[in-house]
């Protein structure tokens, strides 16, 4: 188990099992053979970063490598995902524009080849060797235009939900003036 020097809580980790120092895995990934990269607290920031790109913490070069090292990544999505029981108890509220915002982003997560799953789902697939696969091309894309969104604004907030330049500035719009509601 790898540890950020900057956990709190770093001590209570340790008694799981053998951890890895920072200086040992903020550089490079390690040699060791892995079945998998685990992100047990993958939040927004970070998901938003990897699917920029923007690789500056040590977490999302780690990441990145493993990526493309064909190593597969799992992460549970209790932090990141704004339906999850975890954010709505913090107050967040999946159905708004934002969520549905964030639910592309995890989206584009999955299509990058992290697996986003429950804690149940992750023990699963460690226990029958089967990673985080790459998505498959499953059909043409589909983007979402404003008469979609006006017609079934919940279609915003799915997962694959792809929207036009128009469709994602009338829902901004829509939050600035209550007659758009």
């Amino acid at each position: 188990m790898a540890l950020d020097s900057g956990i709190d809580d770093g001590e209570q980790w340790r008694a799981i099992g053998k951890t890895l120092p920072a200086a040992d895995w903020q550089q490079e990934l390690p040699s060791v053979s892995y079945k998998a990269l685990l992100l047990p607290f993958l939040d927004y920031p970070l998901a938003a970063d990897l699917v920029k790109g923007s690789l500056h913490g040590p977490v999302a070069r780690r990441v990145h490598d493993a990526l493309l090292s064909g190593l597969p990544v799992l992460a549970l999505r209790y932090h990141c995902d704004p339906a999850s029981e975890l954010n709505q108890l913090r107050g967040a509220q999946p159905d708004s524009a934002y969520a549905g915002h964030m639910q592309a982003t995890l989206a584009r997560l999955a299509e990058c080849g992290i697996a986003l799953c429950t804690m149940n789902e992750l023990l699963e697939k460690l226990a029958s060797g089967r990673g985080a696969t790459a998505p498959s091309a499953s059909g043409p894309r589909r983007y979402l235009t404003v008469t979609d969104v006006v017609n079934n604004p919940a279609l915003a907030c799915a997962p694959e939900a792809q929207l036009t330049d128009a469709a994602i500035d009338f829902l901004k719009n829509r939050k600035k003036e209550p007659y758009l509601k």
